[in-house]
């Protein structure tokens, strides 16, 4: 199962994805998806499942600042802006972890802005016990 979850920290917050390798390929998907058609893509709805946060992902207006960011004042929604060409790079880098050799990998997205979150897309590096899972 792909999922997600936000670590809010004041000094290192990120964006978690997770899943097994096909998983991480199917983020991959939504990646280069987004990257082809620059249409908005909300996470949850093309099936990254979270219990702890939702996320917008889309393409900056003019003066918007890249990178992932909370939507207004609601902490627990986020708001993802990538150009479509840091997305297909990002895309890379995850389908790189997915068809990777190793059992635990992570690439970690990031459009380079100070104080931007990161989100790591991750396999194998964290147990489903974290997510309240068994």
């Amino acid at each position: 199962m792909l999922r997600m979850r936000f670590l809010a920290s004041d000094y290192n917050p990120q964006l978690l994805v997770l899943g097994e390798k096909p998983d991480l390929a199917a983020f991959a998907e939504i990646l280069k998806t987004f990257a082809r058609t620059g249409a908005a893509i909300d996470l949850a709805a093309a099936g990254v499942v979270s219990t702890n946060v939702q996320v917008t992902l889309s393409e900056p207006e003019p003066g918007e600042t890249m990178g992932l960011w909370p939507q207004g004042d609601m902490p627990n929604s986020l708001h993802w802006r990538v150009p479509r060409e840091a997305a297909s790079a990002f895309a890379e880098d995850v389908d790189a972890v997915a068809a990777g050799r190793d059992p635990a990998g992570s690439a970690t997205l990031e459009c380079q802005v100070r104080g931007e979150t990161p989100v790591k897309a991750t396999t194998g590096e964290w147990e489903d016990a974290f997510f309240g899972e068994r």
